[in-house]
């Protein structure tokens, strides 16, 4: 579900995983299958109701891995650009789409990785469609 851009190099197989089942999540609707990718800090920042309400509409396309960087202590940072379609109301600026530029601060869990939340200056980006 996540491609991996021309010039990213090797990526994990744990890395897409994990970012797959967020977006495919997402998409689903499943709360269950989103909060599996996550840190227990990360799901507490975003529980099943604040979920449900932000992404009811929300349909996410063109997922691709455009960097992916070791922060020395076992914990990436992966940017991923894709494209959300949603109900004008539920979008961050009133629009049916937007293209977004994510940073992702994945931390080792077992032999895969969780997404937790990003530390300061990994602000999302995002444009109208």
């Amino acid at each position: 579900m996540v491609g991996v851009a021309a010039g990213v190099g090797a990526v994990p197989a744990q890395v897409e995983l994990v970012l797959t089942h967020n977006f495919q999540g997402i998409n689903d609707r499943n709360y269950a299958e989103y909060a599996s990718s996550r840190t227990a800090q990360g799901r507490a920042s975003e529980p099943e109701s604040t979920f449900d309400s932000g992404y009811a509409t929300t349909t996410d396309s063109g997922m691709t891995l455009t960097s992916l960087t070791p922060t020395g202590n076992g914990d990436l940072i992966a940017a991923v650009r894709f494209t959300s379609r949603q109900s004008p109301s539920d979008s961050v600026d009133n629009s049916a789409c937007n293209n977004w530029k994510l940073y992702f601060y994945l931390v080792p869990n077992g032999a895969g990785y969780l997404i937790a939340p990003s530390p300061p200056g990994y602000d999302s980006i995002y444009t109208d469609c």
